[in-house]
């Protein structure tokens, strides 16, 4: 609920940046960083997709209630996550910029079924007693999911009660959800990962009122090796003048823990880049992206991961980077676009939401999006084009369908065309 959060102006606000960020999930492994599958779609790349149609408007009393207060050019009304987890499709939401929670409650909300008419909210242990009625989270804005192994994460990036303390929610395959709110200092939870059998959170805060009076605030990285019980620090660095710090992504690979995010000036203007990598026992700095504002991170594979950044000198612009060896590249296939999103779908499998242009910011009207399929990172396939009705912000893959959400809350679909690849078996 505290409002360091805001970034009105200055680079970090055209990168879409707020509370939440604009990092996405995969469905990642917890022996250091190899993904595991959920339903994972058949033939994905061997299928001709029907036309995106829409679907459901799975916010829409969201949109009316927080729109009314706020006014709905003001509210963020993206599908911020689309992720799916023992078969259910789950949707992130929410505005930790102008605390919707304390408006409308923000729940965590899945479909079970495709013909299911609307999502279900679901039961959350551990919250106060104030929020079971509603299965409200507590939180401002669910931003994203993070799948490791059998468990299922959401980082508490805005927490609604102001006692420097933030939240981390799990979710067993088969069980329900538990809230920790145990991360110290953690007013905002940017990122989870699993890591070598450890749970990491990283993000922003301070530890009390005093240090949070001094305007600079603390980018940490924090480890529970309890399962989410408690936490305690690996890294924990304030900003050197009034100004914003904050880890924003972990990337777990199997040899390194990267965490990257960036500090800025009490005018939100870009002081420094963090990059830096933990090899189990000591934080060091890392070139892999030490010049790149990083905005998402994804293991593709148990020693690969995919970066969605931008550059950080010069004419900034939207780059998409394959993380391997202790190095960042440019993703070739994709140089000059934009990657909106990415879903990691099973091991070495991955879809993407793509522009064309890397110009920041982005035009306010798309013309055209690509979902792009690949098994490595150098070859693309083009499964369909469409004129988005807005901004496409998410994308999943489930039961054999193609789900895709848009910053006007709606999430439309594809659905491929049985009797061509009835053909094609």
């Amino acid at each position: 609920m505290l409002h360091k959060c805001l970034f009105s102006v200055g680079f970090i606000s055209v990168l879409g940046f707020g509370c939440g960020g604009a990092q996405s999930a995969s469905p990642l492994g917890n022996d250091g960083g190899a993904p595991s599958v959920d339903a994972a779609p058949a033939s994905l790349a061997d299928s001709q997709w029907g036309v995106l149609q829409p679907w459901q408007t799975p916010i829409a009393d969201y949109i009316a209630a927080a729109g009314k207060k706020f006014g709905r050019s003001k509210l963020h009304k993206s599908i911020d996550d689309l992720m799916v987890f023992d078969d259910r499709l789950y949707l992130g939401y929410g505005d930790g910029s102008l605390n919707a929670g304390e408006v409308t409650p923000i729940q965590i909300r899945s479909w079970m079924s495709p013909d299911d008419a609307a999502p279900t909210a679901e039961a959350i242990a551990g919250v106060d007693d104030k929020f079971v009625a509603t299965k409200a989270s507590s939180e401002e804005e669910i931003a994203f999911y993070r799948r490791f192994g059998d468990k299922l994460y959401i980082p508490g990036v805005d927490a609604m009660q102001d006692d420097f303390i933030g939240n981390v929610f799990d979710r067993a395959l088969g069980g329900g959800w538990i809230r920790h709110r145990t991360v110290q200092g953690g007013v905002h939870v940017q990122d989870i990962a699993e890591w070598h059998g450890d749970l990491y959170a990283c993000g922003s805060g301070t530890l009390n009122l005093d240090q949070w009076n001094t305007g600079m605030e603390h980018a940490w990285v924090r480890r529970s090796q309890d399962g989410g019980s408690t936490f305690s620090d690996v890294a924990d660095e304030p900003n050197p003048e009034i100004g914003d710090r904050r880890f924003t992504a972990l990337l777990p690979l199997e040899n390194e823990l990267y965490a990257f995010g960036y500090a800025t000036d009490e005018n939100n203007q870009l002081l420094a880049v963090l990059s830096q990598s933990w090899d189990g026992n000591t934080m060091s700095p890392s070139d892999v992206a030490s010049k790149y504002v990083v905005f998402g991170a994804e293991s593709f594979s148990k020693d690969t991961g995919v970066l969605r950044a931008a550059t950080a000198t010069g004419t900034s612009v939207y780059q998409t980077l394959l993380v391997k060896a202790g190095k960042a590249t440019p993703v070739e296939a994709v140089l000059h676009q934009t990657v909106l999103d990415i879903s990691v779908t099973e091991p070495g499998k991955a879809l993407l939401l793509a522009t064309a242009g890397d110009a920041i910011p982005l035009p306010p009207t798309l013309s055209n999006v690509d979902v792009l399929y690949t098994e490595d990172l150098v070859s693309f396939k083009t499964l369909f084009s469409f004129a988005p009705p807005s901004l496409p912000t998410a994308i999943a893959a489930w039961r054999g369908t193609i789900y895709i959400g848009f910053d006007d809350g709606s999430v439309w679909r594809s659905v491929p065309n049985e009797s061509v690849r009835l053909q094609a078996q």
